[in-house]
């Protein structure tokens, strides 16, 4: 699961990511977590509604997603951006969105409690559906906002050049060590210089306990030692599953023209590693993408393992 700890002795002030360029901490919402954890609508006679993604009450505009009611904050990119151009908002969610588009705003004022609320709910979320495949759990200490104007446009643009016009942006999970997490706020993603199980790609979980590991790489292995994990928007546009280890194809004339864009045959724009259930190989999925441009961080979290005593399964 996940769940908060106390922040505790912070690293050292020149090193501290609240003092990094593009980021800035914000408090963690003392109630973020409803009693109960079960997703649900609640229609009641005074017409509260809450939404099906983080279940808290939605006071302004209802978005409408992949048939769920959810708040403004909780939908995509694409349903957001949609939602602002075509239909008239509450007060609270204009000066919201407005903000979105101000960078001279702090980045507390464009990420309100209730969406750094949604965002954790999320996260929980992610780590409960499969805490039975792993045997710890994932304490969150801290709260981190990324605001990149350079990579925001990057990103904007690289949804523009998919293969098919709905972006399908997903939050995922990139965990990573502090010093490449530093460098992808500053600088974006870059594509590695080794293959991993599907080629050169940039790798996320829709779990963050399955991109803890990655976030241990190279820190101390201590039980009180932090780490930190990116929750990121990832435009994976037309996807292709891959149900075993490989290198996606790649047309014929990539070798001759290597500035392409994409490098799949069947057209498409990321690659989704099936997990066992799906039948494929990975016991949870993860998803590839080949562009850096795909990929924008949002937050960052400090996070901090705690064992369970059952076996994952």
């Amino acid at each position: 699961m996940g769940c908060f700890a106390d922040a505790g002795a912070h690293v050292a002030a020149d090193d501290d990511p609240a003092h990094w360029p593009g980021v800035q901490e914000v408090p963690v919402p003392a109630t973020w977590l409803p009693e109960s954890r079960e997703p649900r609508v609640t229609d009641n006679p005074d017409g509260e509604v809450r939404c099906e993604r983080c279940y808290q009450k939605i006071d302004g505009v209802r978005c409408y997603e992949d048939g769920k009611c959810l708040h403004f904050g909780c939908a995509s990119e694409d349903v957001r951006e949609a939602v602002a151009n075509g239909q008239r908002l509450s007060a609270s969610e204009s000066i919201k969105h407005q903000l979105r588009e101000d960078c001279s705003q702090t980045m507390l004022d464009c990420f309100g409690e209730a969406e750094v609320s949604s965002m954790l709910v999320r996260f929980h979320n992610g780590c409960e559906l499969n805490k039975a495949r792993y045997g710890f759990d994932l304490e969150v200490a801290r709260v981190f906002v990324i605001r990149n104007e350079e990579i925001d446009m990057r990103f904007e643009r690289g949804m523009k050049t998919l293969r098919t016009k709905a972006p399908n942006v997903k939050e995922l999970y990139h965990g990573t060590s502090r010093a490449h997490a530093k460098a992808i706020i500053s600088h974006g993603f870059r594509l590695p210089s080794r293959a991993g199980m599907f080629g050169k790609g940039i790798y996320f979980a829709g779990t963050p306990l399955k991109s803890w590991q990655y976030s241990m790489k190279g820190e101390s292995q201590s039980s009180s030692s932090k780490h930190y994990m990116l929750v990121c928007d990832v435009a994976l546009g037309l996807e292709a599953e891959m149900r075993q280890a490989g290198v996606p194809k790649r047309s014929g004339w990539w070798r001759l023209f290597r500035t392409c864009k994409s490098p799949f045959t069947l057209e498409a724009d990321s690659v989704v590693g099936l997990s066992q259930d799906q039948g494929g190989a990975l016991r949870v999925p993860e998803y590839v993408v080949y562009r850096s441009c795909q990929a924008v961080p949002r937050f960052m979290l400090e996070l901090r393992e705690r064992k369970r005593n059952n076996r994952p399964t």
